[in-house]
């Protein structure tokens, strides 16, 4: 009978080991995380609008541009022509997004031009997974068309 206890308590104790290195291998193992911005990537196609500094539209035109990843968790926006605005850190909400773009120059169709974000904090642009519909507001902040506006709304080719 001694047998018998001596080898079930090995057995229980070599059993509880496999357990514990068991559930421990299993808590190590952590959930991969998915960058929302990957959703935004790609090529869209819309309209944009240049406004005054009353609010009246200048001109309306089709425009296409291209979102790709920037540094840390910002954005890049290139349009035709060449300007390629940076965007703040992106503001997660569920597979949306928003965020600020911070004062910067650009140079587009060989013009150099100083912009901002335009509109509440963290809503200078923002990406919508449902429409995959990509919207951004710049303020220009200097030459001549300083104080006008330039809002794009564009949809994922």
């Amino acid at each position: 009978m001694k047998k018998i206890k001596s080898v079930l308590s090995v057995a229980l104790i070599i059993m509880a080991g496999l357990i514990v290195s068991c559930s421990k291998d299993n808590s190590s193992t952590k959930p991969v995380e998915t960058d929302a911005r990957d959703l935004a990537l790609g090529t869209y196609t819309g309209l944009s609008s240049l406004m005054d500094t009353s609010g009246n539209s200048i001109s309306d035109t089709t425009v296409t541009f291209v979102v790709t990843k920037g540094s840390g968790k910002s954005l890049i926006i290139t349009e035709d022509g060449g300007g390629k605005i940076s965007t703040g850190d992106v503001l997660v909400s569920g597979k949306n997004f928003s965020g600020n773009i911070p004062l910067q120059t650009i140079n587009k169709d060989g013009f150099s031009i100083s912009l901002k974000g335009k509109g509440n904090n963290n809503e200078h642009f923002g990406f919508m997974e449902s429409t995959k519909a990509f919207v951004y507001n710049i303020e220009i902040t200097d030459g001549p068309l300083r104080g006008n506006t330039y809002d794009v709304f564009g949809t994922k080719k």
